[in-house]
């Protein structure tokens, strides 16, 4: 299941299942910034929030988006980047598979390396969005990075 924070519940009404009212309460009461920088995670059913049908154990993956958005009054920057050459964005997508991934080699370590990542993600169009928090302007590079993946 997707792990979300409390501030994306509250700006998300298909996700109210996952909080009690008295959370909700509790969290729109917060300064912007202290939710901003809570470190408080929910576990979201996209069952239950979204309704069945909605999630997919295997799909094409089309582009990957890096986001690296930063609360100051800057402008937002879009821009493609290979991963071969920007590792350093790596950390932000790379998770523990969790304790349910069990190894064809049990001393195998169950951790997934950056080099089998960019076996699998290496020419996958990636895009890097960074700057201040634009909305608007993320969908449009996404919509243009569907549309026009090879750049």
């Amino acid at each position: 299941m997707p792990r979300v924070n409390p501030g994306t519940v509250l700006n998300n009404p298909s996700l109210a299942p996952v909080m009690s009212e008295a959370e909700r309460q509790a969290f729109a009461a917060l300064p912007v910034a202290e939710l901003w920088d809570l470190e408080h995670k929910y576990d979201a059913s996209i069952d239950a929030c979204f309704g069945p049908g909605r999630f997919k154990l295997r799909s094409a993956m089309d582009g990957l988006v890096v986001l690296r958005w930063r609360r100051e009054p800057v402008p937002m920057i879009a821009r493609r980047v290979d991963l071969r050459e920007r590792q350093d964005l790596m950390p932000a997508f790379m998770k523990d598979p969790g304790v349910f991934y069990e190894p064809d080699d049990p001393l195998q370590e169950s951790k997934v390396s950056p080099e089998e990542y960019l076996a699998v993600l290496g020419d996958v169009p990636t895009l890097e969005i960074e700057g201040g928090v634009d909305f608007d302007g993320a969908v449009e590079a996404c919509l243009e990075l569907l549309e026009n993946p090879r750049g």
